[in-house]
């Protein structure tokens, strides 16, 4: 695939054209890259200009604000204070967008789901729980990485994890390993499965969809974890919803403007600038949940 060079700010006059179109590539280490291409409405941006030019702030000719924000005028939000509900939105999806790219770079070969029986009654314990189990996974699978996200139960009184792992360890010694983990908060030592009323918690693997299918199963367990990412826990100030394994590092995005002032035309022009010809252009097949936003995992690269 060729490298970009294309322009990282909008490429028209954001007020008169105020609805322009971005690329964003995102390369993973062991599944084709996935672009997305995506219309940016600048017309809200423009009416904060507007409503600050009203004001008597300075301004250039064209109307826009000179340094409308910058860190020495920006107030520090207050961790105390509640969040703005569209601030709490934008967060979490981010936050599942971040989560998505951390799955698919990590290409997991399952889905692991830990419950407790009411151990887990604070999140800040139930992280402390994956900390330990991580720890020793490590030890007899130096390889193993994962993306955990808690989930409160429906009681309201303790939480469970489920994670995208990819690991060689069966359910048999996963269980044994929580086991201790879990034994572990109370500094009580074991060193094998305990079982019926003994047991504290439990351990649910699943391995999904064909062998073969990597990109496939990775978008899958992906859509089902994001599903757990807690909007309660985002309307918190430094509150993470999710935790990745330090041995995964998912690549920096690549974002650029494009000319095309169309849907159609700006997906091929992406593509072009990408390396396809048009022929191969037309082979690509683009998803488009909304009339906003199209993607692609672009299979077939050019060289």
């Amino acid at each position: 695939m060729s490298e970009i060079l294309a322009p990282a700010k909008p490429v028209h006059n954001t007020w008169l054209e105020p609805v322009q179109f971005r690329a964003r590539l995102q390369r993973y280490s062991g599944l084709p890259p996935e672009l997305v291409v995506r219309a940016i409405d600048f017309d809200p941006e423009n009416e904060r200009y507007m409503q600050a030019y009203r004001r008597g702030l300075p301004h250039t000719e064209s109307g826009q604000v000179i340094q409308m924000s910058t860190a020495r005028n920006r107030k520090r939000r207050d961790p105390a204070a509640p969040r703005d509900p569209e601030n709490v939105e934008r967060s979490l999806f981010r936050a599942k967008r971040r989560l998505k790219d951390s799955v698919k770079e990590l290409a997991p070969t399952a889905l692991l789901t830990l419950t407790s029986r009411n151990r887990l009654k604070d999140l800040d314990t139930a992280f402390v729980a994956w900390d330990a189990l991580r720890r020793l996974i490590r030890k007899v699978d130096p390889e193993f990485a994962g993306v955990v996200v808690p989930e409160l139960h429906a009681s309201g009184l303790h939480w469970h994890l489920h994670i995208a792992v990819r690991t060689v360890l069966n359910h048999k010694v996963l269980r044994r390993l929580w086991h201790i983990a879990l034994c572990g908060l109370d500094g009580v030592r074991v060193t094998k499965t305990l079982r019926g009323a003994e047991s504290p918690g439990n351990v649910d693997l699943q391995f999904g969809g064909r062998t073969g299918d990597v990109a496939g199963r990775a978008l899958r367990i992906a859509k089902y974890i994001g599903k757990y990412l807690s909007k309660d826990l985002h309307a918190q100030f430094g509150r993470k919803s999710y935790a990745p394994t330090r041995n995964i590092s998912v690549q920096k995005a690549q974002r650029f403007y494009l000319a095309a002032l169309t849907p159609e035309a700006a997906r091929l022009e992406a593509l072009q600038i990408l390396g396809f010809t048009p022929e191969q252009a037309l082979n690509v097949r683009f998803w488009t949940p909304d009339d906003k936003v199209a993607f692609a995992v672009l299979r077939d690269c050019p060289e």
